[in-house]
């Protein structure tokens, strides 16, 4: 139950790193730049938290910050938050 209750701590956090990626480089065509730079953000400041370390690999940190980001990018331009 810790580890779910971690990860949910995560996501407003990951949400607002995908909002700041897409402002920084906005438009289409860039979609693995921007997961590369939300991933490579989220471990940077993971390897820096002794509890994110505990609690995730740093397989399973990727696999659920990638799931939240397609989740996020998926409803956020559903919802036409990010121009296309």
């Amino acid at each position: 139950m810790e580890t779910f209750l971690n990860l949910l701590k995560l996501i407003p956090v990951i949400i607002s790193v995908v909002l700041q990626v897409e402002a920084a480089i906005p438009g289409k065509g860039h979609g693995p730049k921007k997961l590369n730079l939300v991933l490579n953000t989220v471990q940077a400041a993971a390897q820096s938290t002794p509890d994110v370390q505990k609690t995730f690999s740093q397989g399973d940190l990727n696999k659920a910050t990638t799931d939240i980001v397609n989740a996020t990018v998926s409803s956020l331009n559903e919802a036409g938050v990010f121009q296309k």
